[in-house]
């Protein structure tokens, strides 16, 4: 079966939760800032999406690689923070402590990389 975007790679099996983003949306944030940020410029003078497949595609490959990662090499620290966020809806300044530690701990893994 065929899908209906061409820039989704059939392949890639990775779902994205908006649970799973929700948690990682800071250390996403750093992680691929670049390719956001492509994406966005691409966005401000583009109307057409189906212009910005490769962008589309790189903002998904970079989501989905660092989910990835985390989930291989620190799901115990993202779900420490997921069960704060749930636990404290509304007020992210409790798990502040627990976001910086994941954040940190990714991103100096990935810099290993």
């Amino acid at each position: 079966m065929s899908t209906p975007n061409a820039y989704i790679k059939e392949a890639d099996t990775t779902v994205l939760y908006k649970k799973t983003l929700n948690t990682l949306a800071p250390v996403l944030a750093l992680n691929c800032h670049e390719t956001f940020s492509k994406f966005n410029a691409k966005k401000a003078v583009q109307t057409d999406p189906f212009d910005m497949a490769k962008e589309q595609d790189d903002v998904l490959t970079c989501a989905r690689e660092t989910v990835n990662y985390v989930e291989t090499n620190y799901k115990a620290e993202m779900i420490k923070y997921q069960e704060c966020l749930e636990a404290n809806p509304g007020n992210m300044v409790k798990c502040a402590d627990l976001r910086d530690d994941l954040s940190k701990c990714v991103l100096k893994g990935l810099a290993k990389k």
